[in-house]
């Protein structure tokens, strides 16, 4: 965030990924070729302290969750 202490961010795909990634600098992140089916993106961030946030820490002020839901779709010819 600009003008705040520098933060560090880890993320996990559920239920694909069982744990969170390493933290790391990176804000963003692809998939490819998922199965169809919902999905819940988390992230938890660090501080340059090293506070981190509770993972399931909800109403956390920096955690957000998103489902994205994959239909089945035709393929493309």
């Amino acid at each position: 965030p600009e003008g705040g202490p520098p933060l560090t961010y880890a993320t996990r795909l559920g239920p694909l990924e069982a744990g969170f990634t390493a933290f790391g600098s990176a804000t963003t992140r692809s998939f490819t070729q998922l199965p169809n089916g919902a999905y819940t993106f988390d992230v938890v961030a660090r501080d340059a302290a090293g506070n981190i946030e509770a993972a399931g820490g909800m109403g956390a002020p920096n955690r957000r969750a998103f489902t994205i839901d994959a239909p089945d779709l035709a393929p493309s010819v």
